[in-house]
């Protein structure tokens, strides 16, 4: 392997390690959230809203990388496609961002807690095994 795509490929392990540790956290924050939104619409539970939808924002701008450096490698033996679920979370953001926007709370916790839950758990598991299908 060369030079380049050796760095590439430690650096796409490295990243992928960081981010998968921190999927889990950034879930339980947004679940945390979410439970804040249907019993008391409190500063607290705004600010974790606010901080994980950040998360979120930085969560897609990581996978969009993960995608580019993938696309980079050429090997088609990394499972790519378990990428794709982040490709639903646009919507999801939109959806959010609606009932938002109306003051609908159990709208966003419920879209926190049955579809972006899931998105997060598929993607946590989709860079482990890209992780896993890394050589190098």
């Amino acid at each position: 392997m060369k030079k380049g795509k050796e760095d590439l490929v430690r650096a796409l392990k490295d990243g992928i390690g960081e981010v998968e540790e921190l999927m889990g956290e950034i879930k339980e924050r947004l679940l945390q959230a979410a439970e804040g939104l249907r019993v008391e619409q409190d500063g607290e539970a705004f600010q974790r809203l606010s901080g994980g939808i950040e998360n979120l924002r930085d969560l897609i701008d990581f996978f969009e990388q993960v995608k580019e450096g993938l696309t980079c490698l050429g090997d088609p033996s990394i499972p790519q496609e378990r990428l794709l679920c982040w490709d639903r979370s646009v919507e999801l953001f939109q959806e959010m961002l609606s009932a938002f926007e109306r003051k609908d709370w159990i709208t966003v916790a419920d879209i926190i807690e049955y579809e972006l839950k899931p998105v997060l758990e598929a993607g946590r598991e989709g860079l482990r095994e890209i992780n896993l299908s890394l050589k190098g």
